[in-house]
C-alpha cells in the first residue's frame, strides 16, 4: 500500500515539474558551439530594415516572456518573427550577477573616494590628515575600481551574417 502511495506522489510530482520550457538555441554553424536563451531574459537586438537603403537600425532592449515556433513575445506586447531578427546580444549569467553583486563596492567606495580627495585638496596635507587622506582615497579608489569592472564588458553578439542560427526548441 506505501509503494503505491509512492508511486502517485512520484508521478505527480514529475508531472508538475516536467512541464518542458522552450527556449532559443543559439548555434554556431562553424564552430558547432550552442547558446541557450530562456524566457525571462534581457537581450538587445537589431531587426533587418524594410527599406531599400541601407539604414542602420537602432539597438532595441525587452525582455523574451514567452517563445513560439517563429518568434519572440516580449514582455511590452511586441512580437517579432525569429527571421527578422539580424543581431542578437545578451549578457551571460555571471556578468549579470556579478554587477548585481558589484553595487556595494560602488555605493560604499565612491563617498570614501570623495572624501579622501577633497579632504586633501581643501585641507592638505597637514600633520592630522597624514594618514587620513591616502587611507580614504586609495581604499575608495580600489573599491570603486573594482565595483566598474563587471561594467566594462560588452553583450556578447550573435549575427546571421557571423554564421549563427536561431532555433526555438
Amino acid at each position: 500500500m506505501i509503494s503505491n502511495i509512492g508511486i502517485l506522489i512520484m508521478i505527480l510530482f514529475m508531472s508538475l515539474c516536467g512541464d518542458a520550457q522552450s527556449f532559443l538555441l543559439v548555434k554556431n554553424e562553424n564552430s558547432s558551439k550552442e547558446k541557450q536563451l530562456l524566457p525571462g531574459k534581457k537581450i538587445k537586438y537589431q531587426i533587418y530594415s524594410d527599406s531599400l537603403i541601407d539604414v542602420r537600425n537602432n539597438w532595441e532592449n525587452d525582455r523574451i516572456q514567452s517563445l513560439t515556433d517563429s518568434s519572440f513575445v516580449f514582455s511590452s506586447g511586441e512580437e517579432i518573427m525569429i527571421s527578422d531578427i539580424k543581431v542578437l546580444a545578451f549578457r551571460s549569467s555571471v556578468i549579470e550577477h556579478w554587477r548585481v553583486a558589484s553595487v556595494p563596492l560602488l555605493v560604499f567606495g565612491s563617498p570614501n573616494f570623495l572624501y579622501g580627495l577633497t579632504k586633501g585638496i581643501l585641507e592638505g596635507m597637514e600633520r592630522e590628515n597624514e594618514q587620513d587622506v591616502p587611507m580614504y582615497t586609495i581604499s575608495g579608489g580600489v573599491m570603486v575600481l573594482f565595483g566598474v569592472i563587471p561594467y566594462m564588458f560588452k553583450a556578447k553578439e550573435y549575427s546571421i551574417q557571423g554564421g549563427y542560427q536561431f532555433h526555438v526548441q
